[in-house]
């Protein structure tokens, strides 16, 4: 009798235990799960776009910045996205090489990269890119260039204002390459020669 009392009492403690094993694990879990979801909440509160990729490129977290950037169809996520819209700019995707390039070594770099948004306007951002902390992969952030960006559409909103001053001057106005082909006109010359600008321009005729 003292000998099963002993093996049940034995195997009460090891349930026991084990009870107390799988409480704290899910303690730890949920303790794990609630510091992820913090974690995320505080990257959805940054301005700046903030993406996880693995070693090759693929989406392991994004923050809404970034997600309301590629909220488009047809668009992954990874980095395939950040090179895809990269705009035909000189050099600019060189640094993104550079960069992309930087972080698989385990360096931290950054440095200017000009994107095309889902409006298919151009915009300026300070890319920066890390080694990831506690994973392979890489950490990503793109802050967008506030000033640069303001002077761009400062310049395009004048020379638009230019182009619609021309347009509408009364004097003819054109422009041509070294073989005589129309690059620009005004309605005025593009009127007096009988088309329109853009079949002008669109057109086979020469100066």
């Amino acid at each position: 009798m003292e000998d099963s009392a002993l093996i049940i009492g034995a195997v009460s403690l090891g349930a026991l235990a084990f009870a107390l094993i799988v409480v704290w694990l899910t303690l730890r879990g949920n303790r794990v799960a609630e510091a992820a979801a913090m974690r995320a909440m505080a990257l959805d509160s940054l301005p700046q776009a903030v993406l996880l990729t693995d070693d090759a490129g693929a989406l392991l977290f994004a923050n809404r910045v970034w997600r309301d950037y590629v909220a488009r169809p047809g668009k992954e996520g990874g980095l395939a996205v950040l090179e895809d819209n990269l705009a035909p700019e000189a050099d600019n995707l060189q640094t993104f090489v550079r960069l992309n390039a930087a972080a698989t070594a385990g360096d931290t770099e950054s440095s200017d990269i000009a994107l095309i948004g889902p409006d298919g306007h151009k915009s300026w951002y300070r890319a920066s890119v890390q080694p990831a902390a506690d994973s392979k992969g890489k950490l990503w952030t793109l802050t967008a260039d506030e000033a640069r960006n303001a002077l761009d559409a400062a310049i395009a909103t004048e020379q638009a204002r230019m182009v619609q001053f021309l347009d509408d001057c009364p004097i003819g106005y054109f422009s041509v390459d070294e073989e005589g082909r129309f690059l620009s006109a005004n309605t005025a010359f593009a009127h007096w020669v009988g088309i329109t600008a853009e079949e002008l321009i669109d057109g086979d005729r020469r100066l």
